[in-house]
């Protein structure tokens, strides 16, 4: 056991060590993203094209919050974005409110080599937008089905 915590000690206070411990396992993340369509809860994909590359993106409603009184619907998003030094990877965690039709989000980024780069939080999103792109026109469009799957 001290070995174990000796290890996870030089870990934790090195700077690539650290680096290693919020990576992506992007082998077990293109592995989920292939095959999230067979899925309980399974929402829907959006496939794009972006400046350098192919856009792909998958939505699974996991369930509602117990905890927040408003009870919103949970959906995980998975993002895969090709660029010119190797793939995006993005994981988002949805809080869908169905009876204003809001959203927030906790999305967390990760770089070609899986270092995780960016996490960022935000809410108050409305599900239609003003002015919506073809993107947002979809994803529009897996909200309202994630409130549909939630009251199944």
């Amino acid at each position: 056991m001290k070995k174990f915590l000796g290890v996870l000690t030089l870990t934790l206070c090195t700077k690539t060590g650290y680096a290693a411990l919020v990576n992506l396992n992007i082998d077990e993340f293109q592995k989920t993203i292939k095959t999230l369509n067979k899925e309980k809860g399974y929402n829907g994909e959006i496939k794009s094209g972006a400046l350098t590359g192919k856009v792909q993106e998958k939505f699974i409603v996991t369930g509602t919050s117990a905890t927040d009184e408003r009870e919103p619907v949970l959906m995980t998003g998975y993002y895969l974005g090709a660029t010119e030094v190797g793939n995006l990877y993005s994981i988002t965690e949805y809080r869908i409110y169905c009876d204003d039709q809001t959203y927030g989000f906790a999305m967390s980024n990760f770089e070609p080599d899986g270092a995780l780069s960016l996490t960022t939080t935000d809410s108050n999103y409305a599900f239609d937008y003003e002015d919506p792109t073809p993107r947002d026109q979809q994803f529009s469009k897996i909200l309202k089905k994630a409130c549909k799957y939630s009251a199944k």
